[in-house]
């Protein structure tokens, strides 16, 4: 239970900090975490689509 919540904080923390990192280049904050957000899940839907396929 409680490394399930240390996962979930550290990809909340790697999402704010991409936004941060995304609205200081961008100058505007809302397209910053709205990218960020897109980022994280289709990072996700893509490690799913890779997972089907055994690499070694």
């Amino acid at each position: 239970m409680w490394k399930e919540y240390g996962f979930a904080s550290i990809l909340l923390l790697m999402m704010a900090t991409f936004a941060f990192m995304m609205s200081t280049i961008f100058r505007n904050s809302s397209l910053a975490i709205g990218f960020s957000i897109f980022l994280s899940m289709s990072g996700t839907v893509a490690v799913q689509l890779l997972s089907k396929y055994e690499w070694m």
